[in-house]
């Protein structure tokens, strides 16, 4: 069974744009024959383990093809983005974060990416197919990045708090 979906980014995307978008996303991912992976854990958060490291990594990497900065990983920003993938997982809901715009501080520009999927690379590979998501994440503004992983119910719930400093 075939398993990712996210919303646009940026709290201003329109409902049938987010549904354009996860109509390719999904359509990508089975040309690329994603499947769910059979490994069953319970609902863990992975503060700044690997799972989160390879998802910096996959995205710096991103932004290095495209002649970006790497984004430097801030605990605030790690903290906020790991109560809400927690959130999400706990729920099975995705969605943005209602309250990021006032859970973020001292940022002249910030953004969120939220995902769900089989695994790190597969919600990397939707997010960067996504031309909302590919924009936050190429985002010449954006210098900082929180990212946290939560793996549910043979689900990664990934989010990416995106801020340009004050």
């Amino acid at each position: 069974m075939k398993d990712l979906r996210f919303p646009m980014t940026a709290l201003a995307a329109h409902r049938s744009a987010a549904a354009r978008v996860l109509a390719f996303a999904l359509s990508l991912l089975a040309l690329f024959g994603v499947t769910m992976t059979t490994s069953v854990s319970p609902a863990k958060a992975y503060a700044h383990d690997s799972r989160e490291r390879t998802m910096v990594g996959l995205t710096n990497a991103a932004r290095s093809q495209h002649h970006r900065q790497p984004l430097a990983m801030r605990s605030d920003l790690q903290t906020i983005a790991q109560r809400w993938a927690t959130r999400m997982a706990a729920s099975g809901t995705l969605a943005h974060n209602p309250q990021l715009g006032r859970q973020v501080r001292h940022y002249k520009v910030a953004g969120e990416n939220v995902g769900y999927g089989p695994g790190i690379r597969q919600v990397h590979t939707a997010l960067m197919h996504s031309p909302g998501h590919r924009a936050n994440i190429l985002n010449k503004g954006y210098t900082q990045v929180g990212m946290a992983v939560v793996h549910e119910d043979n689900r990664v719930w990934v989010v990416q708090v995106f801020r340009k400093p004050a």
